[in-house]
């Protein structure tokens, strides 16, 4: 135990470690990987000798909050674009085909139930839509996407 606390690198990358797994396990997205780059850092630098190990813990602390600041500058950018390239918009698949109206009548103005591809979705009637409301069962044509509600409308009204 005392080698640990005159190593205090150890304590700051199993930090690290400890980040990584409530990232990768827990709770995605609230920040731990920066926080555990930010441990990494300060840990390093003390293993290095670059910050001397006989700082005071306000002092790691505060290393290891500007590392996590310096790292989320860095990251942030990266992260936020990384599916940039997957436009929600872009169901080239899905425009066209047919589908059934499942769980009672769509309603125009309404949202209802589709079954599409073994999978039920969010559907809206088309404003081009010539009738008010389709029943259970009926086969409809989806239109487009508006995120991920299904704008449908009758096999006639899409000729």
């Amino acid at each position: 135990m005392e080698y640990i606390l005159q190593n205090t690198y150890i304590l700051w990358l199993v930090f690290a470690g400890f980040c990584f797994l409530v990232e990768a396990m827990g709770i995605p997205g609230a920040g731990f990987l920066f926080a555990g780059m930010g441990a990494i850092t300060t840990g390093g630098l003390l293993s290095f000798g670059m910050i001397d190990s006989t700082n005071t813990e306000i002092e790691q602390l505060a290393v290891f909050f500007a590392s996590t600041c310096v790292w989320t500058a860095i990251l942030w950018p990266i992260l936020r674009n990384k599916n940039k390239g997957d436009d929600l918009d872009d169901f080239i698949n899905i425009k066209g085909q047919e589908a059934v109206i499942t769980e009672g009548a769509i309603h125009k103005g309404k949202v209802g139930k589709i079954a599409w591809s073994g999978t039920t979705m969010k559907a809206k009637l088309s404003n081009d839509c010539p009738l008010d409301s389709i029943e259970d069962g009926e086969t409809v044509i989806i239109d487009d996407m508006v995120g991920i509600t299904a704008i449908i409308t009758t096999p006639q009204a899409s000729n």
